[in-house]
């Protein structure tokens, strides 16, 4: 079993993931506030404050099996309580 573990800071490279991270999302929460359209576009608005958001993905053999938005400001807190992750 291989694990991967990822940090992305570019919005860039959520979009080119989009598909896979809302399947993820899409079979294990309900909350749209989680999906990558709503996250690309927090984490542009974040970046043009200066701020790095970060969102963490954790594969196993290549799947997706766990995210985690990592931000520094108010809204991160309630990201990080909505954290998301499939049972190995």
């Amino acid at each position: 079993m291989k694990v991967t573990i990822q940090t992305i800071s570019d919005p860039s490279r959520i979009l080119g993931i989009r598909d896979v991270w809302d399947r993820f999302l899409q079979r294990h929460s309900d909350n749209p506030f989680l999906l990558s359209g709503f996250i690309v576009q927090y984490m542009d608005d974040a970046r043009s404050l200066d701020w790095t958001p970060l969102v963490m993905l954790i594969s196993v053999d290549e799947a997706l099996v766990g995210l985690v938005p990592l931000c520094p400001c108010a809204i991160s807190r309630i990201l990080r309580a909505l954290m998301i992750t499939e049972k190995l």
